[in-house]
């Protein structure tokens, strides 16, 4: 529980619709979390001047109100700008954030990011999970109200063998009191950040004080000090002390993991009590690849647009996917203008049975591969013709899984070259030389604009 993380049982079509869709909630949650994550790090150098920018802009729109309200007065005498005495104050929305970083985050902008992104993903998660399971239960013939508090409570009484289930699947010992424990735990974290933005009052304080000995009684029957130790910073895994009034809860990332994995957990051990689900096949045998020969019309970067937008792409792939780096090919399967494509090459040249381990294409002899990371599409070119032959007798693999895409792009990559050969970065070379010398012309035209002027 303190371990996995993301992972989440794939529903089977048709077989339970809540567990479908807190599947979809969930997923949804995951990406944007960490996309935003993402984004923001990138950016961290530039919080400090993107904060000065939105003080600016709240400034600016009061400028704006006031301007827009005299051009009305001015043109129509019936319109007057009444003031109140409210206006006498200092009104703004700006709390001391520098203040807040330096106290809670050691004035480190990547703590500050967590928390934020942390701080919306249990809101959003609890709440998905909470609707989705009192759907489930109000299906299962549940009469009456269901108490937020009291929800694993009503989960382990609707089905004797939850408990079981849960402890068989994950080789723990918990209680159905333990359940309702953790499940009150963060309950009560939950209505902090929804109700107090995570400002410690009282009567949170209260509450962890009475679920303090549970909690450290749960933690001690299930986990050992092996998993503890594991994180050296948080021994208690849940805290339940020294919280102290006004201050900002700051949820702990194996606090967050716990929660994240407990709720995937009890949703799982629901769906795998009510529906019969066969084991995930080796994917050598299970996907499915629809072949075809290709009719697309390929061409490379041609414009100033295009290879400004080019340069601007990241070489590689990914970290990991580093076998795959931009090429100067522009995907023609996806309605969005100016998607390129990364390609990966194979040398000395084999098959694609090779690569994906189906024998029906060990005839098909692969030199480049080209995937396209948004419509999720691979192209293969035919053994000593480029992509732009365009000839008609290129291969085209779609898959309609994001995850099984991940398997095949993983094993393209693992079977391709680690290099570039001379002959790619000659062509690389020189079409960057071209449009760098594309930019030199258009910079010298608008010089002889504006001496012209």
């Amino acid at each position: 529980m303190l371990f996995e993380t993301y992972g989440m049982i794939v529903p089977k079509p048709n077989t339970c619709k809540n567990y479908e869709l807190f599947y979809k909630f969930y997923s949804l949650n995951i990406k944007q979390n960490l996309i935003s994550n993402q984004l923001l790090k990138e950016s961290k150098s530039q919080l400090p001047i993107m904060n000065l920018g939105i003080k600016e802009s709240i400034n600016y729109k009061f400028d704006e109100i006031d301007i827009n309200l005299s051009r009305m007065i001015m043109f129509d005498s019936d319109i007057q700008r009444i003031k109140t005495e409210r206006e006498e104050y200092n009104i703004s929305i700006l709390s001391n954030d520098l203040h807040i970083r330096d106290k809670y985050f050691d004035n480190d902008y990547e703590k500050f990011i967590d928390y934020v992104t942390d701080f919306q993903q249990i809101i959003i998660l609890y709440s998905s999970f909470e609707n989705t399971i009192k759907n489930w239960l109000n299906e299962t013939g549940l009469i009456g109200r269901i108490f937020q508090k009291k929800l694993l409570e009503k989960i382990c009484d609707t089905n004797n063998n939850f408990q079981n289930k849960f402890n068989t699947l994950h080789n723990k010992e918990f209680t159905n009191n333990d359940f309702s424990v953790i499940w009150e735990y963060f309950t009560c974290i939950r209505n902090l950040y929804t109700h107090s933005s995570g400002i410690i009052d009282n009567e949170f304080i209260k509450d962890i004080e009475k679920l303090h000995p549970k909690i450290v009684d749960m933690i001690d029957r299930n986990f050992d000090f092996n998993e503890r130790s594991l994180f050296p910073d948080n021994y208690e895994i849940l805290r339940s002390e020294n919280f102290e009034e006004n201050d900002l809860l700051v949820i702990m990332e194996t606090e967050l993991r716990f929660f994240r994995n407990f709720i995937i957990y009890t949703w799982e051990t629901i769906y795998l009590l009510s529906y019969n689900l066969i084991k995930k096949i080796d994917y050598k045998y299970d996907i499915k690849f629809e072949l075809s020969n290709n009719e697309l019309d390929f061409r490379e970067a041609q414009t100033y647009d295009e290879s400004q937008i080019l340069n601007t792409m990241p070489t590689f792939l990914t970290d990991k996917i580093s076998n795959f780096y931009i090429s100067t090919y522009i995907c023609p399967n996806c309605t969005k203008e100016h998607i390129f494509l990364y390609k990966t090459l194979y040398h000395p040249h084999i098959s694609l049975q090779e690569v994906i381990n189906q024998n029906k294409h060990k005839d098909i002899k692969i030199e480049r591969v080209f995937t396209c990371p948004n419509c999720q599409s691979f192209f293969i070119s035919k053994y000593k013709e480029r992509l732009s032959d365009n000839n008609g007798v290129n291969i085209m693999i779609n898959l309609l899984e994001y995850d099984e895409y991940l398997i095949v792009l993983e094993q393209f990559n693992m079977k391709s070259t680690a290099y570039m050969p001379q002959e790619d970065m000659e062509n690389i070379q020189n079409h960057l030389t071209i449009h760098q010398l594309e930019k030199i012309v258009l910079e010298a035209k608008k010089n002889t604009d504006r001496l012209k002027e």
